[in-house]
């Protein structure tokens, strides 16, 4: 995928629970976006790019089966009105395009086709960012050496890398959102890597190769 000239790839991790959205900036990729269900699982992740803005569209089995549409205008996040309230039974295949510069969405459900089209010209910033739902992000992931680490934790924060038995491999004060970490001194394996600060802690689970 590209958007304004660049790459743009998203992916699901966790058990298909959490949703990622990085961009290429030349020499690395950065997180653009995250976000999570807190019960059921994320699937037919597809995205969409016009002139100006970024489209990314999936289905989730959170309560009622429902189909997202985000947008990206290069600073912040969107939520664009619900592709359908209810949903009577499972959604099949999901995909996004753009026609007009406006998101154009398809799915099937109980083997019928449905294509809408989002017609609103005034679209209104939500107060809760889509950026804002992720917490922890490392990648690549697997890694060789370097591994990025991006997380929402502001002021000061503690990062812990600890071994699959408990035993610490590094730990770390920290501000800011991106961090390398170097991993060259650790052997192939499993590792876990835990940023604590007030009132957040999270933990992510890298593989070194």
């Amino acid at each position: 995928m590209s958007n304004k000239g660049t790459p743009v790839v998203a992916w699901f991790e966790n058990g298909k629970t959490e949703i990622y959205i990085a961009e290429w900036n030349g020499s690395e990729w950065m997180i653009l976006g995250g976000g999570s269900v807190a019960a059921g699982s994320l699937y037919s992740l597809r995205m969409a790019a016009s002139s100006s803005h970024l489209y990314v569209t999936y289905a989730s089995t959170e309560s009622d089966t429902a189909i997202s549409v985000n947008l990206w205008d290069g600073e912040n996040w969107y939520g664009l009105p619900p592709v359908q309230n209810h949903f009577k039974s499972n959604i099949g295949t999901v995909d996004i395009a753009v026609h007009n510069e406006e998101p154009v969405v398809n799915f099937t459900e109980d083997k019928l086709l449905t294509v809408k089209k989002f017609t609103s010209n005034s679209i209104t910033k939500t107060d809760k960012k889509y950026a804002d739902l992720q917490s922890l992000v490392c990648y690549p992931n697997p890694a060789y050496d370097m591994i990025t680490v991006h997380t929402n934790a502001t002021g000061i924060y503690s990062m812990v890398i600890t071994s699959v038995t408990g035993q610490i491999m590094q730990s770390k004060y920290l501000t800011g959102a991106s961090h390398q970490v170097d991993l060259s001194s650790c052997q192939k394996g499993v590792y876990f890597i835990t940023v604590r600060s007030k009132g957040f802690v999270t933990t992510k689970r890298i593989i070194k190769l």
